[in-house]
């Protein structure tokens, strides 16, 4: 009982930490600049998310590889974001 609610509650944190993600990654489209966001840690970010879902996967949690599923997603776009919109060479 207590690992099904433990689970739940990591399984719903881990996904608004995503939807925090994804509005950082509208934030950088909306204000069509990466000049902020530090493209070594979103990297790092991404390999962590991919290397849960990879676990979760062998493991056939379903909690961990939905949440993961998002955190993966978002990272990547933040990359995407960050090429797109990337920091303008400073003088």
């Amino acid at each position: 009982m207590i690992e099904q609610t433990v689970g739940t509650a990591a399984t719903i944190m881990s996904i608004l930490t995503s939807i925090g993600l994804f509005l950082q990654a509208w934030k950088i489209h909306h204000n069509k600049s990466s000049d902020d966001v530090s493209l070594i840690t979103i990297i790092l970010i991404e390999i962590s998310m991919a290397t849960w879902l990879l676990y979760g996967i062998i493991l056939n949690d379903l909690p961990l590889i939905i949440s993961d599923i998002f955190g993966t997603i978002a990272t990547a776009s933040i990359i995407v974001m960050w090429f797109r919109y990337r920091p303008k060479v400073r003088k």
